[in-house]
């Protein structure tokens, strides 16, 4: 694993860095496949992205979207990550590169197979681990450590095999489908989007672990190959700095 980076969390710094990792996932494999965040933090970014510069600044038909958790209801659901991720950013794209993970009709076990089949015929592979590779994955924090739908204590959080996970969520809706950490760290970039003071004391936690205690689950993004970047707004890192700074290649 790289070193971490650590940015200040800033939408125009974040819309061009976007535009670049795509723009050279294009130029190196054809195509970029990114896995959207859900949540509140990264809303802003997609509605950045939808405006009129940006949606012109990129062949969008070569990138395909999917989603690193879901939660298990219908896709028109003021709770669902793909209504969110749609109606902020991806109604102005075009529609047959978008990836939603499957709610309807189907079990929670069910639907994570599907959506492993689905990230299997549209991805490429890591051939010896057997492994999707994502040219970037957004991921968000909560006040718990927990990310994508990996949350501490929950089984999803120590799956090693499966690419998609069924997994429960402390708070409701409570069921959810995530990506598990195997595929999270087999991406090409992962960049966390952490806003709100609230979280400072779990950005402790996952930056400076304890020794002896247990990761928190975001603790235990480390991709192998690639690179990880956290995009912290600012105050988070003051609040950082008081108790033991970050150290990576960038400092604030």
């Amino acid at each position: 694993m790289r070193r971490p980076v650590y940015l200040h969390y800033d939408l125009e710094a974040l819309q061009g860095a976007l535009l670049t990792a795509a723009r050279m996932a294009i130029a190196d494999r054809g195509m970029c496949a990114i896995a959207l965040a859900g949540g509140s933090t990264p809303r802003a970014l997609y509605e950045a992205m939808a405006q009129p510069p940006m949606l012109s600044a990129l062949d969008w038909s070569r990138v395909a979207f999917f989603w690193g958790d879901e939660r298990f209801v219908p896709p028109d659901h003021p709770a669902s990550n793909f209504r969110m991720a749609f109606d902020a950013w991806l109604r102005y794209l075009p529609q047959s590169s978008c990836f939603p993970m499957p709610t309807m009709g189907v079990s929670p076990e069910d639907a994570s197979h599907q959506y492993e089949r689905t990230l299997r015929s549209e991805l490429s592979l890591r051939k010896e681990e057997d492994l999707p590779i994502f040219d970037l994955i957004l991921l968000g924090m909560g006040d718990d450590g927990h990310t994508a739908s990996l949350f501490p204590g929950d089984f999803a959080l120590e799956e090693q095999a499966r690419w998609v996970a069924p997994a429960v969520a402390p708070s409701e809706p409570a069921q959810r489908l995530t990506l598990t950490l195997p595929v999270i760290n087999a991406a090409r970039q992962v960049w966390f989007l952490v806003k709100g003071a609230s979280k400072i004391d779990a950005l402790h936690q996952v930056l400076q672990p304890e020794p002896g205690k247990p990761l928190l689950p975001a603790a235990r993004v480390k991709p192998v190959d690639g690179e990880l970047l956290w995009w912290l707004e600012k105050g988070l890192d003051a609040g950082l700095q008081e108790k033991s700074p970050p150290t990576g290649e960038d400092r604030f």
